[in-house]
């Protein structure tokens, strides 16, 4: 059963505006087990939309409805809205980071393997470093918030004995699924202001797309291990943003974090 002062208190930090990741850190740290964490963030969430309305605080209804979509689009990029980072084919060549005109004759005399979807192709690619390409089509469920993320890879080659992967996001959209709909509708939102939450979502989902980065990885086999995880829902970590002063600033983690990775995707600049 879950403790209901563990939801209480997740609502009281939801209501001060704080982010379920850190919500969910500080709670690790008192020695809360992830279950129960997770279960006590559903049952808070899903009780936030289901308040009775009150005719004489709508707005404040829809401030509340948009609140819920917001954290959890939050949630996403904190935890990794992105862990998934999508390739575009027709612009996979290019990168707004710095190389040599030498590394770039060397890589570009590779023949790229096309892996289309098929990550399995491009995990065998990575294990000797060869240039490849895939784009991937990730769609997470976060209590009824359907975010969809594609992101394209390429392996580079090997630059400075190092192996490098190319990252872009190209698209990133959010939906609401016809559950947690029932639910808004039910704890008294109309359905033109749950379009309307759900398109103010969309448009902060546009922030991260375009951004892009460079990995560098010392070890084959580094990349290989991430790639392998990454297909079987096992990876930690990926890329966690927090809104700074000039937007969204990003840092790699988890598994990531074995790499020297830069870029937009990662919060700096070159």
């Amino acid at each position: 059963m879950t403790n209901p002062r563990l939801v209480d208190y997740i609502k009281k930090a939801l209501s001060r505006g704080i982010p379920l990741n850190q919500i969910k850190k500080e709670l690790l740290s008192k020695g809360w087990t992830p279950h129960d964490i997770d279960r006590a963030m559903g049952i808070a969430l899903n009780q936030g939309t289901r308040k009775a309305p009150n005719k004489n605080t709508k707005d404040e209804e829809s401030s509340k409805i948009g609140i819920v979509l917001l954290l959890a689009f939050g949630f996403l990029i904190v935890v990794g809205a992105s862990i998934y980072f999508l390739i575009n084919d027709e612009k996979s060549k290019e990168t707004n980071l710095p190389e040599t005109e030498q590394d770039t004759d060397q890589l570009a005399s590779s023949a790229i393997i096309n892996c289309g979807v098929n990550m399995g192709c491009f995990i065998d690619a990575s294990k000797k470093c060869e240039p490849a390409k895939l784009t991937n089509n990730v769609t997470l469920d976060f209590f009824g918030l359907l975010i969809s993320t594609t992101t394209f890879y390429e392996i580079k080659g090997i630059e400075e004995n190092k192996c490098v992967l190319y990252l872009k996001t190209e698209n990133q959209t959010l939906d609401i699924s016809d559950e947690l709909r029932q639910q808004m509708l039910d704890g008294g939102a109309t359905e033109e202001q749950i379009e309307q939450q759900k398109q103010e979502s969309n448009q902060q989902a546009e922030l991260v797309i375009g951004k892009d980065g460079l990995c560098k990885f010392n070890k084959n086999s580094d990349l290989t291990l991430l790639l392998q995880k990454q297909k079987e829902g096992t990876s930690s970590g990926g890329v966690s943003c927090s809104l700074g002063p000039e937007g969204n600033e990003c840092t790699s983690t988890g598994d990531w974090s074995v790499a020297d990775c830069e870029g937009k995707m990662f919060g700096s600049t070159s």
